[in-house]
């Protein structure tokens, strides 16, 4: 019988050192496969920079750092229609008083008119002097390009390479892994062109490929083309007071959303210690949620006391979101409003929307344990 139980332990014994051992075989495989693909990546990277006959400290005094008060971007100096221009991101330089242009090498910059595109989001600034980027229409596939400005607008240096991997009508798609710190920054070719601007990344979390395409799995970076742009001239001051300071307080409240939706799943005494700065009508909402999550923690509640409190209130929220969303409709239909702001908007009242169902959900289950 004692036998019978040592063999028995010897090969369930040999068993696990077998699976273990080939998962640790599995692992350093994995290890090695990344390794190799880091390598030639780097590799691929170096021979890209090679191909360009100048680097960061050659182009800096055309680089800008965009500082205000809702934030940091970045933007450089090119020429387009015969003028010199600033040219940025719509999003980056919105909702912000007192923006501040500097470039790289030190130089404050006095724009003096602002148009935006219809459709994309470009913005330029008129400047004085005839110094910039030549912009142009040529853009090939597997054409060698460099992303350069400053990472999160901080001022940090960064040169970024690589080769555009699609070409359409508005927008470049190129493998130079630029974050989207980097927006507003300018693609340039071999030839010091500008062909494009750094303007946002779809994360392969955030836009899920079909499985099979080359695509899968697979983060995505695009700069809009500066050629056969459409531009309309705006009164920067009633524009970004009637529009931007909405966009970006729209922003704050769905990044709170995000942040409330992120622990719903988890324990809900968890979000008594919701922090951050909130945003208008979610002061009073948060005021009675904490309220309400403390006295459960005190053991102040009995029967179905918390659940109804608790559930109350996720539908006052589900109206926050409702009523936000109906205001940022109706925004969206105004003239004047540049297509991206738009787009923008519409993006903004769906997510709210979708959000408002979500809390009603989880406030009928709330009140149904």
């Amino acid at each position: 019988m004692k036998t019978s139980r040592f063999l028995c332990c010897l090969l369930l014994f040999l068993f696990c050192s077998t699976a273990l051992s080939k998962d640790t075989d599995a692992e350093r495989r994995e290890r090695l496969e990344k390794w190799e693909e880091t390598k030639r990546k780097r590799k691929e990277k170096a021979l890209i920079r090679a191909q360009f006959d100048y680097s960061y400290n050659d182009i800096h005094d055309k680089l800008v750092v965009i500082e205000h008060d809702m934030g940091s971007g970045s933007g450089f100096i090119a020429k387009m229609d015969g003028k010199t221009y600033l040219i940025t991101n719509q999003h980056v330089i919105l909702g912000g008083d007192k923006i501040a242009f500097t470039t790289i090498s030190g130089e404050k910059l006095r724009p003096r008119k602002v148009e935006l595109s219809s459709t994309r989001d470009i913005a330029r600034l008129l400047l004085d002097g005839d110094s910039g980027f030549e912009t142009t229409t040529q853009v090939d596939m597997d054409e060698p390009i460099g992303v350069f400005g400053n990472s999160e607008g901080a001022g940090v240096a960064t040169e970024l390479y690589g080769t555009v991997t699609g070409v359409g009508g508005e927008v470049v798609e190129v493998s130079a892994e630029f974050v989207s710190g980097n927006s507003g920054s300018p693609v340039l070719n071999l030839n010091r062109e500008a062909v494009g601007i750094a303007t946002y990344v779809r994360y392969s979390e955030e836009s899920r490929m079909k499985e099979g395409t080359q695509f899968e799995n697979k983060t995505r970076r695009f700069c809009y083309r500066l050629t056969n742009v459409q531009w309309v001239a705006v009164n920067w001051k009633k524009y970004n007071e009637k529009f931007g300071k909405v966009y970006r307080q729209n922003e704050i409240l769905t990044n709170r959303i995000q942040g409330i939706v992120s622990v719903l799943n988890d324990d809900l005494l968890s979000m008594f210690k919701m922090a951050g700065t909130s945003a208008g009508s979610l002061d009073s909402w948060k005021k009675k949620h904490n309220q309400i999550i403390g006295k459960q923690y005190r053991r102040e509640y009995h029967n179905r006391d918390f659940p109804i409190a608790y559930s109350g209130n996720m539908r006052t929220l589900a109206g926050i979101c409702r009523t936000q969303a109906r205001q940022i409709r109706m925004l969206s239909k105004e003239r004047g409003l540049s297509g991206f702001l738009q787009k923008e908007f519409e993006q903004q009242a769906e997510f709210l929307e979708s959000m408002a169902k979500e809390f009603d959900l989880f406030a009928d289950t709330i009140h149904q344990k």
